[in-house]
């Protein structure tokens, strides 16, 4: 890979050094974890946040293991429900135990280098980039037979042209891989590159890759049958493992490709994950593209950003393909199954839009894309009271002045008085406001 990649703080070229890749203008050395090369900007720095991330969930595992033993002393239960909480304990047990075994190589120094703290709130793992949050992501690639696979190979397969060969192909937000592989099997792609920052999702993806099976379970959200209470997968595929793919943990944010030198850019249910502005990936997905090379898309439009104006149409990300260089060769919508489990009695569908657009100019190059604004990097400058902001500075002070009346001698009523004059409304209006908080807070 080291021919497509620049470094991802100074853009200059790096190069391989004793099996880690290096930037000799930066004088960083880019560690390699599970074997898959750690590109960023500050490699510590997000180490660190998935170490956290990790033991967060380790410690929750044994949370919610012993909040179960403690039901299980009620005296009044039904055999039935002390069947399903001692099913429930054992695969939390087993599954802690095996993420904390699996994951051990996020620990690869037991002297980390400090921090530089600049540099380190420069990238930010995003808030909802949880390992857990992924975990059925793992089991419909690679243990259910629904057909969910299947049905993403084909809708993407539809908007290819015949014969289409790609050299190059970078997955951006590969996840558990299992379309990445499917792609590039079909394609006969020779190099993909997997791109991902969950390190759950790809380690076990390079692993079943290398014909390893691992084993973890499933616990369904909504499960109709004690059977289905817990189920324990094994991770694994039957074909023969693949040639040609790579995996590279880097900020997508930010790709790290040199210019002009990909083929194929796919992403799949990523663009609507992005915080960045698509405008702004659009011009950095067309920067690493070489001329007449591919933007393939599969996913829904998504966006939930606090930006209304950022959140697009179909209509709308068309005409931003076309300014930002590209031409639209093929679009499709497909209603599509959403990670619906086969043990679960909850399922959902998904719009979907396939798209492949091929860059017929040159964009702009985007700046850097920081998750964070510049008076949280720059402690020196002025923080600035946006929309969100100032509805926060609203929200706590009233919870402020509601908790502060809270010490175990004054009523609601009393604090919905005291309340109703010092904003001046009815006494039902502070009713309802202190009503509202104290149900939230209850609730949480």
């Amino acid at each position: 890979m080291t021919e497509l990649l620049d470094c991802p703080k100074c853009r200059k070229a790096i190069s391989e050094d004793k099996g880690s890749l290096k930037c000799s203008n930066c004088k960083i050395t880019f560690p390699n974890i599970h074997g898959i090369p750690w590109l960023f900007r500050s490699p510590e720095s997000i180490l660190i946040q998935w170490q956290a991330r990790t033991t967060k969930l380790l410690q929750m595992c044994l949370v919610q293991s012993a909040q179960i033993e403690q039901e299980l002393l009620k005296v009044d239960l039904l055999s039935e429900t002390k069947d399903r909480l001692k099913t429930l304990k054992k695969a939390i047990l087993e599954n802690e135990k095996f993420l904390q075994e699996f994951l051990a190589d996020l620990w690869p120094d037991k002297n980390p280098k400090t921090v530089n703290f600049a540099v380190a709130l420069e990238e930010k793992v995003g808030a909802t980039q949880t390992l857990e949050s992924y975990f059925n992501n793992i089991f419909r690639d690679w243990s259910w037979d629904s057909g969910e696979n299947e049905k993403a190979l084909k809708c993407v397969s539809e908007i290819l042209p015949k014969n289409f060969r790609p050299k190059t192909m970078v997955v951006l937000g590969s996840g558990a891989g299992r379309l990445t592989y499917d792609l590039h099997n079909k394609l006969k792609c020779e190099h993909t590159i997997a791109v991902d920052i969950n390190p759950l999702l790809m380690f076990l993806f390079k692993d079943i890759m290398a014909g390893e099976v691992h084993q973890l379970w499933e616990i369904p959200i909504s499960p109709m049958k004690l059977e289905n209470v817990a189920k324990k997968q094994n991770l694994k595929f039957s074909k023969p493992t693949a040639k040609g793919i790579s995996y590279l943990f880097t900020d997508a944010s930010n790709l790290p490709f040199k210019d002009k030198s990909l083929d194929v850019v796919l992403t799949p249910w990523f663009v609507d994950i992005v915080k960045q502005d698509l405008r702004f990936l659009a011009q950095r997905i067309n920067r690493a593209l070489a001329m007449d090379g591919h933007w393939v898309n599969f996913g829904p439009l998504g966006f939930q950003h606090f930006e209304n104006s950022e959140n697009y149409t179909v209509e709308e990300v068309r005409k931003i393909l076309t300014e930002e260089g590209f031409e639209i060769s093929d679009a499709k919508e497909n209603v599509l199954p959403y990670l619906s489990s086969p043990y679960s009695g909850m399922g959902r569908s998904e719009t979907v839009v396939s798209f492949i657009a091929k860059k017929k100019k040159e964009a702009k190059e985007p700046s850097y894309y920081s998750p964070l604004p510049d008076w949280i990097t720059d402690f020196k400058k002025p923080i600035q009271p946006d929309r969100d902001l100032k509805y926060e500075i609203a929200r706590y002070h009233l919870g402020f002045q509601i908790l502060n009346c809270i010490d175990g001698k004054t009523s609601a009523d009393t604090i919905t008085a005291l309340i109703a004059k010092h904003y001046g409304v009815s006494l039902v209006q502070a009713k309802e406001i202190v009503t509202g908080f104290l149900i939230e807070k209850f609730e949480k």
